[in-house]
């Protein structure tokens, strides 16, 4: 039979996701979290515009920098891990 002997109550503190797209983003475009968030613990980011651009992210405290190496983005994913 299963047991739960560590006493957690069903919600145990634990990293969340956000997926957010941006659509016609350009360098320097930032998305800030806020809402009782105390830190980004990682930021993925992919372009899925027709054409192929290459962007990246920077963050400070609860904002994240997208960053645009080849031109600007159409539509671009965003895969933030928080706590």
């Amino acid at each position: 039979n299963a047991s739960n002997s560590d006493g957690a109550n069903g919600y145990d503190p634990a990293p969340k996701m956000a997926l957010i797209t941006v659509t016609g983003g350009a360098d320097g475009e930032t998305i800030i979290l806020d809402g009782g968030i105390s830190s980004i613990l990682m930021v993925l980011t992919t372009d899925s515009g027709a054409d192929a651009v290459a962007v990246g992210a920077s963050v400070s405290s609860k904002t994240i920098t997208l960053q645009y190496l080849s031109g600007t983005s159409n539509t671009t994913n965003v895969m933030v891990l928080y706590n």
